[in-house]
């Protein structure tokens, strides 16, 4: 009775945990979900993506698709958004200790089509909590994986929506992995409300965007040791980020996020 007791607590404690990281886009739960789209007015449609395309252009002013679309690029960005962003605002106080490889995977995604992602996906499962049939014994796992897209599989933020789903139930499900992974989203376009999408810039937004889609992986075990680690205030982090966020502004939130795609050279 008391273990049972104990394994409610635990799960109640993660479900909170959950919650709040989803809304802080540092973890998702097993399932992501999001108000149906089909529920924003269609008469809206054009308004929003006016102005989620000119919110974008603001974040892009450093450099054109052309000169950032090649996966070197992809990949130096985010790695500054890593480090500038996530690590030095301390949007994650998990992220800085797995920052480096092996620990952690940063898979670049060539598909330039929805269907062809998902293959990907399962590789990078099979890796990261797979079994020893699906994974070489000679590679070290990671502990979480970043698995960035082309900017042309996912232009909008609904369409990363989608595209979740689809990895939830045929990748995440299909192989049997529900209760070992979870995945989370991050995108230029990131909103933490849907129903926002298209309205004025909130600067919280910007904690949950990245310089390119991108499909967190993580795995449930290191969910739950975040849960037992007895960091202050855990389910009030996403809180505290937005609030930081918003008391930055968005024009220096935008800007932030606009040093990622800069080059170095």
């Amino acid at each position: 009775r008391d273990s049972t007791k104990r394994a409610a607590m635990s799960m109640q404690a993660l479900v909170r945990v959950q919650h709040c990281w989803r809304c802080s886009g540092l973890a998702a739960s097993r399932q992501v979900r999001y108000p149906p789209l089909g529920a924003i007015a269609k008469t809206n449609d054009k308004r929003q993506c006016s102005a989620i395309t000119t919110h974008r252009q603001r974040a892009m002013t450093t450099t054109t698709t052309e000169q950032i679309s090649t996966a070197e690029d992809r990949c130096t960005a985010t790695k500054k958004w890593l480090d500038s962003i996530v690590i030095q605002h301390k949007l994650c106080p998990f992220a800085a200790p797995v920052r480096q490889p092996p620990k952690l995977r940063i898979h670049l995604v060539e598909a330039s089509q929805p269907d062809d992602v998902l293959p990907d996906i399962i590789n990078e499962l099979h890796r990261l909590v797979g079994s020893s049939n699906d994974h070489s014994e000679h590679e070290e796992r990671p502990e979480t994986t970043l698995c960035v897209l082309n900017e042309q599989v996912c232009p909008s933020f609904r369409d990363l929506i989608h595209l979740s789903w689809r990895i939830q139930d045929e990748c995440i499900n299909e192989f049997n992995y529900t209760s070992l992974v979870q995945q989370v989203l991050f995108h230029p376009q990131a909103t933490h409300d849907t129903y926002a999408m298209g309205q004025e810039p909130d600067a919280a937004d910007y904690t949950i965007r990245s310089p390119f889609p991108i499909i967190h992986l993580l795995r449930e075990v290191d969910v739950l040791g975040a849960v037992d680690s007895g960091y202050p205030d855990l389910e009030g982090l996403p809180t505290r980020n937005k609030t930081r966020f918003r008391r930055d502004g968005v024009q220096v939130c935008a800007a932030r996020l606009a040093d990622c795609y800069k080059r170095n050279d």
